[in-house]
């Protein structure tokens, strides 16, 4: 196999004569897309659609940010 470093995010496509394409992407990327994937199903998935609505319907309270050494430090 060929060894290539694909930017983040980014997809390389193997094909070979008489076989289906393959798409090689980076395993952290590959990991992201499983757990979205995961999320978006069923009651996690619901919730999280009724969420983002609520959001969008002006539902959310603005906070700041908190840096993680901030937090441990408090």
């Amino acid at each position: 196999m060929q060894s290539t470093t694909a930017r983040p995010g980014s997809a390389s496509n193997a094909s070979r004569s008489g076989h289906e394409p393959e798409v090689v992407v980076r395993k952290s990327d590959y990991d992201g897309w499983r757990e979205t994937e995961y999320l978006s199903r069923g009651a996690n998935g619901r919730e999280l659609r009724r969420r983002i609505a609520e959001m969008e319907a002006g539902g959310g309270v603005p906070r700041e940010l908190v840096e993680p050494d901030d937090e441990a430090a408090a």
